[in-house]
């Protein structure tokens, strides 16, 4: 790879890494949300909604993970 594309992948680290940030943001709260629901709500529909976010945000943040170290490793 040529230093010039080295270059412009380097540069999307930046917003990858700001975007991984503020989905763990809100895993965060969606997590400390669902930690405060009555347990009733944790076991019925809610609960499930909740559950399902937390899921989708986890595997978001892991994708976004992925991505930075796949980028970090083409520009060795």
């Amino acid at each position: 790879m040529n230093n010039q594309r080295r270059e412009q992948l380097m540069k999307l680290l930046d917003p990858i890494e700001e975007v991984k940030g503020q989905v763990e943001s809100f895993l965060e709260e969606e997590q400390a949300a669902y930690d405060n629901m009555p347990e009733n709500l944790q076991n019925g529909q809610n609960g499930d909604k909740a559950q399902s976010a937390i899921s989708a945000l986890e595997a978001a943040a892991q994708s976004l993970e992925e991505a930075i170290e796949s980028i970090k490793e083409s520009t060795e």
